[in-house]
């Protein structure tokens, strides 16, 4: 299930954090806190989707429409829902998107976002994931 509105979730660890910048895809509207991929023909953005053609590229900061810039985060830790079948045991697993919305063990649903790092002692329906394209691909070779 895809986003509908802007949400909000914890970041931490953003010492390190990198912003990039990716001119949303035509038709395409990028919601607040969503998971965000590089559309296959590289042109464009839009919401990360069960496509493993796609490259991940952050986590937007905002709400964006299409043609509008988005300002994306990078190399940080947010606290991010879930399907189910992620448990405790995932810990350094790569993490891949299902949707803009959630992520998962599964690497036939989406591009990689990340690694798993623990269940979010404050919300067990949300797991902490250091994101970033540079981590997910470093780590599937």
């Amino acid at each position: 299930m895809a986003l509908s509105a802007n949400r909000t979730l914890k970041i931490r660890n953003v010492q390190g954090q990198r912003i990039e910048t990716a001119t949303v895809a035509t038709g395409a509207t990028i919601y607040k806190h969503a998971l965000v991929a590089l559309r296959a023909n590289a042109l464009r953005c839009l919401p990360a989707a069960n496509a493993t053609t796609t490259t991940f590229l952050g986590i937007s900061d905002a709400q964006y429409s299409a043609a509008s810039t988005a300002r994306l985060y990078t190399e940080c830790d947010v606290s991010i829902p879930f399907t189910t079948g992620v448990t405790a045991g995932n810990r350094d697993a790569l993490a891949y998107c299902t949707d803009d919305e959630k992520v998962t063990t599964a690497s036939t649903l989406g591009p990689p976002c990340g690694r798993f790092m623990e269940i979010d002692a404050d919300n067990s329906a949300n797991i902490w994931v250091h994101i970033g394209p540079v981590t997910a691909k470093a780590s599937a070779s």
